[in-house]
């Protein structure tokens, strides 16, 4: 293969590898900003902590399952975005 395809390849897998890299720390860029637990009846609405013994929302739930598929999804690309590194590498 030519000159061209080696850094072609290898380029592709840097790109991978920037793509999983955000992907993973989607966690630390979309920071989520809503209530994380219900309010429960029995607890003092005015407490300094939030009760970890509560049940977590609705919204933070769908919130946390999509934040854990993104960063599933970045270390996939990750994985493969090295892979292709790694071939492009040895193309000769």
């Amino acid at each position: 293969m030519s000159e061209y395809a080696h850094h072609l390849v290898s380029t592709f897998g840097l790109v991978l590898d920037i793509i999983g890299a955000w992907l993973v720390a989607y966690e630390v860029v979309n920071q989520y900003r809503g209530q994380q637990f219900e309010k429960s009846q029995n607890t003092p609405t005015r407490r300094l902590y939030p009760d970890p013994a509560g049940n977590k929302t609705k919204e933070y739930n769908e919130w946390e399952k999509s934040k854990l598929t993104m960063m599933s999804f970045g270390l996939v690309l990750l994985t493969l975005g090295f892979a292709v590194q790694i071939a492009g590498v040895w193309i000769s």
